[in-house]
């Protein structure tokens, strides 16, 4: 374990963001990833996707035909994911309903631990393992939903996602792979789910509760 500084991290499991409608309505989502660009400032929360309904409906509730939902705030601003099931992808902007933003995003101390505790911790998923990359110029930070640990090889592999990169002017919702602290590769979620493996230098920290 590295020196126990604590680190204040996102509290994933009990931050939420969401809109409140001209109608009065509120719509919540729990998050996937956060964030942080280095030129501006400004913090990018990614909503959990989940299938589109027919709000508050009288009969059939999910919106047929079916497709995906998710979608991103600055607390200012939103774009929105829409994936078919032709896997046809549309992405809007459009926020006319919407009188305000709620970005109800809480921390909780965490400490930073070397790639040597996480490979000798096999059950360190019960403490809330995250991460946190610097990737350029931007900061993403998520929780690990998945990680392989093999003590006797020495060795570790996180595959999880979806995470939350901004590249050039557009945001991109995507899957991360890495089984070092100095590289990635990143697989592109929307627009496309697939396509280039793209690999990318970074510096990658790995926390816990404290």
């Amino acid at each position: 374990m590295l020196k126990d500084k604590v680190f204040k991290c996102i509290d994933f499991d009990h931050s939420v963001i969401g809109w409140k409608l001209k109608s009065g309505s509120v719509g919540l989502f729990k998050i996937d990833s956060v964030l942080k660009e280095k030129n501006n400032k400004k913090i990018n929360y990614l909503a959990k996707t989940v299938m589109a309904g027919n709000v508050y409906g009288k009969s059939i509730l999910p919106i047929t035909p079916n497709y995906n939902f998710q979608w991103i705030t600055n607390g200012e601003k939103r774009y929105v994911f829409r994936k078919f099931e032709n896997s046809k992808i549309k992405i809007d902007n459009k926020d006319s309903e919407i009188i305000k933003y709620i970005t109800n995003i809480k921390k909780k101390n965490k400490i930073k631990i070397s790639v040597q505790d996480l490979i000798k911790d096999q059950l360190n998923s019960s403490r809330s393992l995250s991460c946190k990359i610097n990737l350029e110029n931007q900061i993403c930070e998520f929780p690990i939903n998945h990680v392989n640990t093999h003590i006797k090889d020495n060795c570790f592999q996180v595959e999880t996602g979806p995470i939350l990169i901004r590249k050039k002017k557009n945001f991109i919702s995507a899957f991360i792979f890495f089984n070092n602290t100095k590289n990635c590769q990143i697989v592109w979620n929307y627009p496309t789910l697939g396509g280039k493996i793209e690999k990318f230098k970074a510096k990658i920290n790995f926390y816990v509760n404290a």
